[in-house]
């Protein structure tokens, strides 16, 4: 930092590049998950980086509540993550027994409702 704890153009330039290399990749999962299993009823999907935990937060959005419970009973939860593992390997960010992944499963319906259907507020 620079004078009166001012970023200096290097900092702002090293930020940067910090928050590029945390999201390598993430945008790829993303859409390709999303793409998989939006015809299973998922409505959203959130990925992302916490360098500070080295862990990866997967919130999965299905389009309503009853759809959380049914995932996890015929398998589609399981389904789904396996397939997060798979993409963040695919993209270079670690073998899958490396990875940590939070995964959080909600639905729409919840966002809706509680948070007036603003995502960056359930996320919070």
């Amino acid at each position: 930092m620079g004078q009166n704890n001012i970023p200096s153009k290097e900092d702002f330039l090293r930020a940067k590049a910090a928050g590029e290399k945390d999201g390598r990749g993430l945008s790829q999962v993303r859409k390709e998950v999303l793409n998989r299993f939006k015809d299973k009823g998922v409505h959203e999907f959130m990925l992302f980086y916490s360098r500070k935990a080295d862990s990866f937060g997967a919130y999965i959005f299905y389009e309503r509540d009853s759809q959380i419970n049914e995932a996890v009973e015929n398998g589609l939860a399981a389904e789904i993550e396996s397939s997060i593992y798979e993409g963040l390997e695919n993209v270079g960010r670690g073998a899958q027994e490396s990875i940590s992944v939070k995964f959080e499963f909600d639905s729409h319906e919840n966002v809706v409702r509680n948070y007036e259907s603003d995502y960056y507020n359930r996320l919070r």
